[in-house]
């Protein structure tokens, strides 16, 4: 038998042709293939730079001076972030103050305890949220008092003492049984029992009440006298004592008070006084 002409087989070339051979009968027989790759599970895709959009609603608000909460809508695309943002320390943004796509973000307010208005702003996305808080509106001071030798209740209407600036204050002067309303000293004058001031300042008021006063009138009589005599003044609830003497040769037949007739007394007193009185005697011979 005759060796094919061509170059000599090598041994390292009869290695790779029976390597190859067992490479092969591996692939027809099933076994040894190559494992299959692994799918990554899918990520949210990136939104490209400039696709997102931004609005808030509303985009503005006024407010008093008091503590004050609110919210603001956010509309934004879907997956794109935002972070709100205060430029005041008076405003605080929360308690969320992130987050993705389509929101409400709340905010709230400390009392503006100055008596001019203020501004801040909340930042969003590019998108500024003004807000305008008013001044404190300022409070003065009503004092209210009595004075005089009576007694008496002042009232104000809305009742207190202290009244926001410009606010109107009613004022009524009430006497007790005892006394008159003298007038007013102060914020009020005249002698009207009620008085209207308007707070815009510090006010002062004194209403001035008198024990009332009565008359007791003793005209003199005849052969004998009355002690004292005369326009006798007493005031309220005061005690008034009269002595009734009888010239020599007389006696007293009758004393009238008002008229009326309380017996030959030698001695009259009137207790608590609350009205004016006449005192009347009639003397006669022994």
């Amino acid at each position: 038998m005759k060796r094919p002409k061509g170059p000599p087989w090598t041994v390292g070339a009869l290695f790779c042709v029976i390597a190859s051979l067992f490479m092969l009968t591996d692939l027809v027989s099933g076994q040894g293939a190559p494992p299959v790759p692994s799918v990554p599970a899918a990520k949210p895709e990136a939104v490209p730079q400039g696709a997102c959009t931004y609005a808030i609603s509303p985009a503005s608000r006024s407010v008093s001076s008091a503590e004050e909460t609110g919210s603001i809508s956010m509309t934004a695309t879907e997956n794109c972030g935002w972070t709100a943002r205060s430029n005041a320390p008076w405003i605080t943004v929360g308690p969320e103050v992130s987050g993705t796509g389509s929101g409400t973000i709340t905010y709230s307010v400390d009392a503006n305890q100055a008596t001019v208005a203020r501004t801040g702003a909340i930042t969003v996305a590019g998108q500024v949220f003004q807000l305008t808080q008013a001044g404190a509106i300022p409070q003065f001071t009503l004092t209210m008092s009595k004075a005089g030798s009576g007694q008496g209740k002042v009232s104000s209407n809305p009742a207190g003492n202290m009244f926001r600036k410009g606010t109107r204050v009613m004022l009524r002067a009430v006497p007790d049984a005892s006394s008159v309303f003298a007038g007013w000293n102060g914020a009020c004058s005249g002698t009207s029992t009620a008085c209207e001031i308007q707070l815009t300042s510090d006010r002062t008021v004194t209403a001035m009440f008198t024990l009332k006063t009565y008359t007791i009138r003793v005209p003199a009589p005849l052969n004998g006298v009355i002690h004292p005599s005369g326009t006798i003044k007493a005031a309220y609830g005061e005690k008034r004592r009269f002595q009734v003497i009888p010239l020599p040769g007389y006696r007293v037949s009758d004393v009238l008070v008002d008229k009326a007739s309380v017996g030959p007394v030698n001695l009259y007193t009137f207790d608590n006084v609350r009205a004016d009185h006449l005192l009347e005697a009639v003397f006669v011979r022994e």
